[in-house]
């Protein structure tokens, strides 16, 4: 049971293939996008550190703008998940 609740789908044997497991893919809601832009948003805030100059704070740079780029998506996400199919 709690490998069904964490999505997990057992796949019985089949003509194509032998029994064996997958992990399935849950759609996401609204209220799940907000709350993973909340924590990145919050570890943005938080993620300050040395200088664009040091090698250090290059890779942190670019986690930051990775991070922000996360963030993009998920509100453009979340965006489509507001508007009305056609």
């Amino acid at each position: 049971m709690a490998f069904e609740s964490a999505g997990v789908v057992f796949v019985a044997a089949g003509p194509e293939g032998g029994a064996g497991e997958r992990l399935g893919k849950t759609p996401d809601n609204a209220a799940d996008l907000t709350r993973r832009i909340d924590t990145i948003e919050d570890d943005l805030v938080g993620s300050e550190g040395p200088s664009a100059r040091t090698p250090a704070g290059g890779m942190r740079t670019l986690e930051r703008a990775h991070k922000r780029e996360a963030v993009t998506k998920l509100k453009n996400k979340r965006t489509s998940l507001a508007k009305p199919k056609k």
